[in-house]
């Protein structure tokens, strides 16, 4: 599946048309610990708009994490502007983002997972087969060291 975006020429200023590759489902982890507040969840709830008006993937499964997986939710790009439902506010551990997708069938081309970094690198678990993206709204790296 493509889309077709269109975009000015930089040599005669015409608009042309690029076909642009359509993304597939995208799982996004939130850390919902009780370090992260309410203005971090705003942030990533922006960051998230953003992904749908702009990337158009297919979905995004949207997980709230804490020491467990609280929530789920899914978003399509027509669904934008979306507020997310964040649920948890525990302890952090976000090894169990990967068993959840496993578990639901998600097979995601990339994941996202939002955290303040208040962690140690053990509580991501083991490294999952696909490309993942930490976006940190606190720290620059976990507690015991970068990633």
């Amino acid at each position: 599946m493509f889309r077709i975006t269109f975009t000015p020429s930089i040599d005669t200023g015409r608009w042309v048309a690029l076909q642009v590759a359509a993304v597939g489902p995208i799982a996004m982890g939130v850390d919902t610990s009780g370090s992260v507040s309410q203005d971090e969840l705003n942030q990533v709830c922006d960051e998230l708009n953003g992904c749908l008006d702009n990337a158009r993937p297919e979905s995004v499964h949207v997980l709230y994490c804490d020491a467990k997986v609280h929530g789920h939710e899914v978003f399509k790009p027509d669904d934008w502007p979306v507020k997310m439902h964040a649920q948890g506010r525990g302890g952090t551990d976000l090894r169990h983002i990967w068993p959840y997708l496993d578990e639901h069938d998600i097979d995601p081309v990339c994941a996202i997972v939002t955290t303040d970094m208040e962690l140690c690198v053990a509580d991501l678990g083991d490294e999952p087969a696909f490309p993942v993206l930490f976006l940190s709204t606190g720290r620059p790296a976990p507690v015991d060291g970068p990633l």
